[in-house]
């Protein structure tokens, strides 16, 4: 049986938005209003298998939501703007919206990643030892952000480290 980062069907009864002991140890994820706005990279530490989450404020003008923390999933190729959202961050809560929520005998990706992320802001011990969490940083060289752990811990990307695709020049004409 394949294990996955985050597992559609577990052991786990998750309650979004109800991850309630009180834990007092604070992480990168957890300020003092809350979970944090910004980018993080989260990895198994089993399976090396990673997913990276975004936090962000809407801007008062905006047509969804004006003002609301969301949060979304990266899902494409552009870590600056391929991410699905999935739900409202209020405090140290995730409330994922009805459209991305799954049924009462199987929570959805987007329901396990809003618990998931809940315990590592609380600092839950045993959350803790599974997950790694990177806050992400823009590469030394390009100034690009950085999504990938290992580019995170190394602080160049890719493409600037030399193991992902080339750039070629262009040709003048």
């Amino acid at each position: 049986m394949e294990k996955t980062l985050f597992p559609q069907e577990t052991d786990v009864d998750i309650e979004v938005g109800t991850v309630s002991q009180d834990y007092t140890h604070h992480n990168q994820l957890l300020g003092a209003q809350g979970i944090l706005n910004g980018t993080i990279t989260v990895t198994n530490r089993e399976t090396n298998e990673h997913r990276t989450f975004r936090i962000r404020t809407m801007p008062k003008d905006a047509e969804f939501a004006p003002g609301k923390r969301i949060i979304g999933v990266l899902t494409g190729p552009d870590n600056t703007a391929s991410y699905t959202n999935f739900g409202f961050v209020n405090g140290d809560k995730i409330f994922v919206w009805k459209s991305k929520k799954g049924s009462s005998d199987k929570k959805s990706s987007f329901e396990w990643y809003a618990y998931m992320l809940e315990a590592l802001a609380l600092g839950i011990d045993s959350f803790k030892k599974k997950y790694e969490v990177l806050v992400s940083g823009r590469c030394y060289v390009c100034n690009r952000k950085l999504t990938d752990p290992d580019s995170i811990k190394t602080g160049i990307g890719p493409i600037c480290g030399g193991r992902g695709p080339k750039k070629t020049p262009k040709k003048k004409k």
